[in-house]
């Protein structure tokens, strides 16, 4: 549960403010802090102490995300102290990012339509277990996962969120961007991703498809493999430029030096062809930043239209042919030992 607290929107007058803030305002308040706040205060309230800041620090250190959010908004006392406690260092980084992007003075803005579509029966753990019973030798990156279990749907960024629908929108606005949203598959399958192709220790890596547009730029999330650390739990941005399912890779000479090291990356390649995240927070504070951005043909476009909208089907391409950006471009994890897919590699079936 959370309560969205944006003091930039309250300063709107009533002229400015986007339609149905009123609504959006109600719906992301959980019904329990509602009710709570119609109570009258009992006795004991009023007489009870309040805890030592010592003992408010450790029970923070063991709160989810959504309830360190909850937690700010008892007192000035608390949400004083959340910012000191223990925190995991990746629940930190989502809770700083989570204030990044509902004190974004467009923030109300961009809710309407993920409010209106978001799926109240998603299976937040399902999820993570149908990801997990694909290879019990790879494991959820753990800021995927931790976002994922804890992350306020209402709080979405943009369309990456699995409890929405699988769209194609045609055209980039306020409330989500250009594309297809493969994170919002049903039924989350991962990709076997080529990697050092033209090297000695070619191999595929496991990877999650998030995002590809039109342009055939896709956006995958390499899952934690333990033969390859150097990529565990990056998001790679493939451009046109590259085949969309070869993961960027190069070796100037035969010094491990050489090699491309994927953790000091500029974060674009040296010919704009790919765009390295360190993680999936990264990922998504780059995705929020980039509806502030203005393009050479002016702000971020704020007309939502319903015909921008295309449904996708997943069925019918069992070959895996790279048809059209409807289609996840690589085989999937739990096949890529089949002889088509293995010559992928160089390698006789």
């Amino acid at each position: 549960m959370f309560t969205v607290v944006n003091n930039q929107a309250r300063a709107l007058s009533p002229s400015t403010m986007p339609p149905q803030i009123d609504d959006i305002r109600m719906l992301l308040r959980h019904p329990n802090t509602i009710q709570a706040a119609q109570l009258p205060p009992s006795a004991a309230a009023l007489t009870m102490l309040p805890f030592p800041n010592e003992i408010l620090l450790h029970c923070f250190s063991f709160m989810t995300l959504r309830a360190l959010i909850a937690c700010r908004c008892v007192c000035a006392t608390w949400r004083s102290l959340v910012p000191l406690a223990e925190l995991d260092p990746l629940r930190r980084r989502l809770l700083e990012l989570y204030d990044t992007v509902i004190n974004t003075s467009y923030f109300l803005e961009t809710r309407p339509w993920i409010v209106a579509h978001l799926d109240s029966t998603f299976d937040r753990e399902a999820y993570i277990a149908t990801l997990e019973a694909q290879d019990p030798a790879i494991r959820v990156p753990p800021a995927f996962r931790l976002f994922i279990l804890e992350w306020p749907a209402l709080a979405a960024v943009q369309s990456l969120w699995p409890g929405l629908p699988l769209l194609d929108c045609r055209k980039s606005n306020i409330e989500r961007k250009k594309g297809v949203n493969f994170i919002a598959c049903t039924h989350p399958e991962l990709s076997a991703l080529t990697y050092k192709l033209g090297y000695p220790g070619v191999a595929f890596v496991p990877a999650l498809l998030l995002w590809r547009n039109s342009g055939d730029s896709t956006d995958w999330l390499i899952f934690d493999d333990d033969r390859h650390p150097e990529l565990s739990g990056k998001v790679f941005g493939i451009t046109l430029r590259l085949d969309p399912d070869i993961v960027s890779y190069c070796e100037w000479g035969e010094g491990p030096e050489d090699r491309t090291d994927y953790h000091t990356l500029v974060r674009r390649g040296n010919y704009n062809d790919f765009v390295v995240y360190r993680d999936w927070i990264e990922y998504l504070q780059r995705m929020w930043r980039n509806l502030s951005i203005c393009t050479p043909f002016g702000p971020v476009s704020r007309d939502v239209l319903p015909q921008h909208d295309v449904l996708v089907c997943l069925e019918g391409n069992d070959d895996f042919a790279d048809r059209t950006h409807h289609d996840i471009p690589a085989p999937p994890w739990t096949r890529r030992a089949e002889p088509r897919f293995w010559q992928r590699l160089g390698m006789p079936g």
